[in-house]
Parts: structure tokens; C-alpha cells; sequence
């Protein structure tokens, strides 16, 4: 039902969104990767791009285990929540794909982790096994991605000549097609609500999957788009 409430919640997911960080945790396939370290003989010198593209890779495939490992010739193993707290957060950075970055980033909230590391001859081998929290199931995901790629066709997209075409019929199908759901707006435990599937498949979810809606249309169009985040006012507050 297309109604002014939510054109300016559409509007408003253009510029930022409101985030809940309650968590949920589902299953999905494992990925292991393995990233060496390289002593430099000055302070910790890991290869943090392989265990960071092995981390983002296994989010984007909604893995629920990610198993990192390296060796070292040091005990390092106080300082690995940190590492890996950073190495999270990068994996997490924009770079421009359409499964990753912002998209990938407010569909999760969280993660749990556990470390452990044995000693091999003057070295030690550190293993990190991560758990991502995801806030959909991987075959969720998939469904509504498929259904955004038909929409798009059925719209007709692809034949539109200007950004500004695109982005307004992309604008004007979400508004009329997806509502504000008020049943779980305060609910913290159904996180479905802020995600691409509950947009587009349920048609009804919270400024958070409109946001990450938009975004995954707007990048399957060739136009590329970031979630802002921040607090919204209304009234004379």
C-alpha cells in the first residue's frame, strides 16, 4: 500500500538508519582459511590481508565457523580478541560489493570467538575459531536476491537511460510495496525484521531492511549507495 509514512521512511533509509545490535545466531557452511605470519623481528607482523579476505569471504557465504590460523615465535594470545575485534571490523569495510561491505555489515550484529594455540618446536600455532552472528538463514538471503533480480527485470531497469530513472522507479516500487512493520519494531528477539529478506519477501520489516534493500537494488542497477547511520527526530523534539 503506497502511503506518505512510507515514502518518508523510504526517503529517510536514503540518508541513514536506526540500527538494532541484538543478535541472533543460525547455522550455515563452514569455510576454513589460513593466513602464515612473517617475523620481522619487530613487534607482530601477521599477514592480516589473508586472514581478513578469509574472515570476508566466510561472512559473505554466511558461514557460521570461520577457522583462522597462523604460527609465531611468541605468546600472542592475550592480544587476539583485539586482533581479531580489528580484523572483523575490516573485513566489514565498503569495497564496492554487492554481497559485502554495508549490505553484509547490517545483516549480522556480533560475533563469539574462541582461541587457543599449541607449541611447535621454538614456535607456537595459534588457532581462532570465529562465530559470526547472522540475522537471516543463507538460503533467506539467496531467495530474496532472486526475487530482487525479477523485480528488476519485470520493472525494466536495465532499459532506463539515466540514474535518476532508475533510482526513482526503484524508489517508487519499494514504497509501494513494503510496509513499516509495527508488530516487531520493539521486538528485540525477531532481527528477521532488518533484513533484505523480511523487505523483500514479506514486504513488511523496519528502516534497517529498507536500508539494505535499497542498497542491494540500487548496486544490481549499477548505482552505487552507502547506509548512513544516526538517530532520526520527529515532532518538536
Amino acid at each position: 500500500m503506497k502511503t506518505n509514512r512510507a515514502k518518508r521512511w523510504i526517503l529517510f533509509t536514503l540518508l541513514m538508519t536506526t540500527l538494532s545490535y541484538t543478535i541472533d545466531s543460525h547455522a550455515a557452511a563452514r569455510v576454513y582459511g589460513s593466513g602464515e605470519v612473517h617475523e620481522s623481528g619487530q613487534g607482530l607482523n601477521f599477514d592480516e590481508e589473508s586472514l581478513i579476505g578469509t574472515l570476508r569471504e566466510g561472512m559473505k557465504q554466511f558461514s557460521h565457523g570461520i577457522h583462522l590460523h597462523f604460527s609465531y615465535e611468541g605468546k600472542v594470545l592475550e592480544e587476539l580478541p583485539s586482533l581479531v575485534d580489528k580484523w572483523i571490523h575490516k573485513a566489514l569495510e565498503e569495497t564496492g560489493d554487492p554481497d559485502g561491505g554495508d549490505y553484509l555489515k547490517y545483516q549480522m550484529g556480533g560475533y563469539e570467538a574462541s582461541f587457543s594455540y599449541v607449541q611447535e618446536g621454538e614456535s607456537f600455532r595459534y588457532n581462532i575459531d570465529i562465530y559470526p552472528k547472522y540475522y537471516l538463514y543463507l538460503e533467506q538471503k539467496l531467495e530474496a536476491e532472486a526475487e530482487i533480480r525479477r523485480v528488476m527485470a519485470e520493472l525494466g531497469i536495465a532499459a532506463l537511460k539515466t540514474d535518476h530513472e532508475k533510482v526513482r522507479r526503484i524508489y517508487d516500487y519499494i514504497c509501494q510495496n513494503v510496509s513499516y512493520d509495527q508488530i516487531h519494531r520493539k521486538s528485540g528477539h525477531y532481527v528477521l525484521r532488518s533484513t533484505v529478506y523480511a523487505a523483500m519477501i514479506q514486504k513488511t520489516c523496519t528502516c534497517q531492511g529498507y536500508s539494505v534493500l535499497l542498497q542491494r537494488m540500487l548496486r544490481e542497477a549499477g548505482i552505487d549507495g552507502r547506509i548512513m547511520t544516526g538517530v532520526g527526530c520527529s515532532g518538536n523534539g
